[in-house]
């Protein structure tokens, strides 16, 4: 009997401390490539942590509207590490014109009026490690837009590194686990680049130039109806001036900050040694005792 309460406190102890010094983040959400695209669909997770993270036991899931039960997305089975400061990508299968190539995929759809969760166990009742909803909603998940993005844009997160961090909507642009937080930021520095080329040509000056870089790009693909619900062409501009001007996401130009690494590697030292000490109490005491 002791054996077993030994080995589900080593369980518990090693859950606490992957999730404790590792924070999983929803950090981007597209649910539509626009008309005949409705499937093109992908959701991005970034690990703030300091050491990598297993998604194993872990699922992706989703409750559309105001249901108040899961429906699932993905669940992961075997060991599945997301490395440190590093994007995972989930997509729908659907997807082949995605930018880039999807870390998983399954036949799920997301949708307007929705929202998805990380759980760690089972539906409905496991743990949440982060959790968002969009547009209408009341399905207990944090609602983080009254708007639903639109054609190809995404909710995008705008500080990867703070757990408070409110989302903005944006152009998609998704990273998978081979980007870590500074190729990101070239990436969207050179995307953000050549849109402002496009718009401008070569030395010229226009308001475009004067935006946040995540404007710049947002506006080369949303048209800015004169009335909020108008339409103007295949797209609906549910975007508002005040969400083009909101600062750009800080991943785009900031790099891991090193207060907040030291901070983690500490706080990984304690917990660490925290765990060893009641590891060896445990083998000394009940595994290795002799049974009177």
């Amino acid at each position: 009997m002791w054996r077993f309460f030994a080995v589900l406190t080593v369980f518990l102890l090693s859950f606490n401390i992957v999730f404790a010094q590792s924070d999983i983040y929803i950090s981007q959400v597209q649910i539509t490539g626009g008309k005949n695209n409705t499937g093109n669909d992908f959701i991005e997770f970034f690990n703030a942590g300091s050491s990598s993270v297993n998604l194993k036991g872990c699922r992706l899931v989703k409750r559309p509207g105001n249901a108040n039960s899961d429906t699932l997305v993905k669940s992961w089975s075997k060991d599945t590490f997301v490395p440190a400061k590093s994007f995972y990508l989930w997509a729908n299968s659907g997807f082949v014109s995605i930018a880039v190539k999807p870390d998983v995929v399954s036949s799920a759809t997301i949708s307007d009026n929705t929202g998805i969760a990380l759980r760690f166990g089972p539906n409905d009742s496991g743990k949440i490690i982060d959790a968002i909803s969009w547009g209408k909603t009341d399905n207990g998940f944090n609602n983080v837009s009254a708007q639903n993005p639109g054609a190809n844009l995404s909710l995008t997160r705008k500080d990867l590194y703070l757990p408070s961090s409110g989302y903005i909507i944006a152009a998609a642009s998704p990273h998978n686990s081979m980007m870590n937080d500074l190729a990101a930021a070239f990436q969207a520095s050179q995307e953000t680049d050549a849109v402002i080329k496009n718009n401008t040509g070569s030395g010229q000056t226009s308001a475009a130039n004067k935006m946040p870089p995540a404007a710049a790009a947002a506006s080369s693909s949303i048209v800015l109806a004169p009335d909020a619900g108008q339409v103007e062409g295949d797209m609906i501009a549910a975007i508002s001036s005040a969400d083009l001007q909101s600062p750009e996401p800080a991943y785009l130009t900031q790099s891991y900050p090193a207060q907040s690494a030291k901070k983690g590697a500490v706080r990984y030292l304690i917990l660490s040694g925290a765990a060893l000490i009641a590891l060896l109490f445990i083998a000394k005491k009940y595994l290795f005792s002799k049974e009177k």
